[in-house]
């Protein structure tokens, strides 16, 4: 389940180009894995990766498609 991040993440490089940008994380992770964030033990599982991989693939692909079509 997604969830949404309160950080500030590498997205705050992003407002300058667009003042809408969510914070969310499309990954798969258990409480400990979110507790560990930038700790000694950060994992994620490997699934929840190609999962979390492709989403932004998809969301992007599909934000890009209408743009693509009227060429």
């Amino acid at each position: 389940m997604p969830y949404v991040m309160m950080a500030a993440t590498d997205s705050r490089h992003f407002h300058r180009f667009a003042p809408a940008v969510y914070r969310f994380a499309p990954l798969d992770m258990s409480n400990a894995q979110r507790a560990s964030i930038h700790g000694v033990d950060e994992n994620v599982e490997i699934a929840a990766l190609e999962r979390g991989e492709l989403f932004h693939r998809t969301l992007i692909e599909s934000l890009t498609a209408p743009e693509q079509e009227q060429r």
